[in-house]
């Protein structure tokens, strides 16, 4: 099969499913699983969406491939935690940064967020 076939087969898969209204939890980890099936070298992923709810601020469904996909939600405070503050998205809404990438590994790796010596611990390199 091309890679288009597979992609065309995924997105009439996911096309199909979201007009089911399934559970946003089990929807995505399929996709990801079926990503990752197909050849896209996805180990991780993560999908965030801002909320109207008196104790969280957000929530996310953060995926790993080999842990499948969890639900988290973060606290109104969650912006003002030590690990936020150390993170990339942190220092991307502040910056008015798009985009950020780090190279894990060789010369030009980059580990300036505690969460990069975490990601090239475990293996990764982009």
């Amino acid at each position: 099969m091309t890679h288009e076939t597979l992609i065309g087969e995924l997105e009439a898969w996911l096309l199909e499913e979201a007009v089911r209204e399934p559970e946003i939890l089990d929807l995505f980890g399929q996709l990801c699983a079926r990503l990752h099936g197909i050849g896209v070298p996805v180990e991780r992923a993560a999908l965030s969406w801002p909320t109207l709810h008196p104790l969280f601020q957000a929530e996310q469904i953060y995926w790993r491939l080999q842990e499948g996909a969890e639900l988290v939600q973060f606290r109104h405070d969650a912006g003002e935690s030590e690990q936020y503050l150390r993170s990339p998205f942190h220092y991307m809404v502040s910056n008015q940064t798009p985009r950020l990438r780090r190279r894990l590994t060789g010369a030009e790796r980059m580990l300036d967020f505690p969460v990069l010596e975490d990601l090239s611990a475990d293996g990764f390199t982009d």
